[in-house]
């Protein structure tokens, strides 16, 4: 069993009180690595993002002030356990708790904390968000991705798993039809869970083959895409990303959407945690996707969300909670 866990100031130092948004994003490419690696190993698996917070944090001796657990991946033996312990759990040593510390001098910022309180309740609903139709984009036709064939990858996976990392030096190049399909399906790909309902998936053309320049919607589900609206969006993109010039250049803004207020009826506070945690995982298979393709890949998290969400054409509940541009680079 595998727990990812996140510790508070490791972000928080850069990030402030604003940091609890990349504490998910981070677990949740965590998880798609570790997913990824075990369906390439052949081996089953199971995620979770619901357990007894306290229980967790105190069987793997974590200083909760300061690291939480976020993710539980499962891989089931071949042997069964026979014998459960349901008694307390002792409280581990101070020296064991310390490892949650990162700095000998730490800020302390409470929101984290109280954000991730706030998100500690698990709500069972069998209810299916249907994310993409919660955003107030209504789009005219649908467009099934272009017909599989061979991915047109020049890098294997596992090399393309150790090569992964940001770039940011894109060209300004198309993004090929066949390559943008195969990004496109490689976000299709669903292991049938719940938690996938949490976000939408949309995106910005600057430049790709065959597709005008706008925002677009992609149903996962149905494997099939919609222009929303016609229009040159990067450079305003660009601007809501805190002016990160080099993002201009990047053929495509993928787009992870949610309606936060169906989140809070659907699942209550913590269907917060499953949308960026599955926008992290999505974000992964960007950029793993991008790599072995040879091109570039590279995260936002930062943001201007009212800018975002009047740019994109929101309605009032809905935000943008993470960015992932892809497109072609200049290889050193």
């Amino acid at each position: 069993t595998f727990f990812l866990t996140a510790i508070f100031f490791r972000s928080a130092w850069k990030y402030r009180a604003r940091a609890y948004r990349y504490h998910l994003l981070d677990t949740g490419h965590v998880a798609e690595n570790v997913t990824l690696a075990l369906k390439a190993m052949g081996l089953p698996f199971a995620v979770s993002y619901d357990f007894d917070d306290d229980s967790v944090n105190r069987l793997l001796g974590l200083n909760d002030q300061k690291e939480v657990a976020l993710v539980i991946i499962d891989v089931p033996g071949d042997k069964e356990i026979f014998r459960k312990y349901n008694g307390p759990l002792p409280a581990l040593s101070e020296p064991v708790r310390q490892a949650s510390r990162v700095s000998a001098k730490e800020t302390d910022y409470p929101a984290i904390r109280e954000m991730h309180k706030a998100s500690m309740p698990v709500i069972r609903s069998e209810s299916r968000a249907g994310m993409i139709h919660e955003l107030g984009i209504t789009p005219k036709k649908w467009t099934a991705i272009g017909a599989s064939g061979a991915w047109p990858e020049i890098i294997d996976y596992p090399d393309a798993v150790f090569r992964r990392r940001s770039r940011r030096n894109f060209v300004k190049k198309a993004l090929s039809g066949q390559a943008m399909d195969a990004l496109l399906r490689s976000l299709c790909r669903s292991d049938g869970s719940f938690y996938e309902q949490s976000v939408a998936v949309g995106f910005l053309v600057g430049q790709a083959e065959d597709m005008n320049p706008g925002l677009y919607l992609l149903d996962r589900g149905n494997e099939v895409w919609a222009l929303g609206f016609p229009g040159q969006l990067m450079a305003k993109s660009t601007s809501i990303c805190l002016d990160q010039a080099w993002l201009v250049n990047a053929g495509v803004h993928f787009l992870f959407l949610a309606n936060l207020e169906v989140l809070e009826k659907t699942w209550g506070a913590r269907g917060y945690r499953y949308a960026m945690l599955a926008a992290g995982r999505l974000g992964q298979r960007l950029y793993v996707a991008a790599e072995a393709m040879g091109m570039g890949c590279c995260g936002i998290g930062a943001l201007y969300d009212g800018e975002a969400m009047e740019m994109l054409g929101l309605n009032r509940s809905s935000r943008l909670l993470y960015l992932v541009a892809v497109g072609n680079t200049k290889r050193t």
